[in-house]
């Protein structure tokens, strides 16, 4: 159940990460698609949760396993 679980959570996140790349690219402010979104039938707990935290800059930039670069 957890891997099934996981699985969807990870679709969700990459269809916010979308969503929201395609605002960016549109000109809309993101942070206002991920808000009115989130309140729609578009919105799941992972886009109210994980879009949000999409947004922040990071200094670090993407995080990855160990072994695995972010190039």
């Amino acid at each position: 159940m957890k891997a099934i679980n996981q699985l969807l959570a990870g679709v969700h996140i990459a269809a916010a990460a979308e969503a929201v790349a395609l605002a960016r690219g549109l000109g809309l402010d993101p942070a206002q698609v991920v808000e009115t979104l989130a309140a729609g039938a578009a919105g799941s707990f992972m886009l109210s949760d994980r879009g949000p935290r999409m947004l922040q800059p990071t200094a670090t930039g993407p995080r990855c396993a160990p072994g695995w670069t972010s190039s």
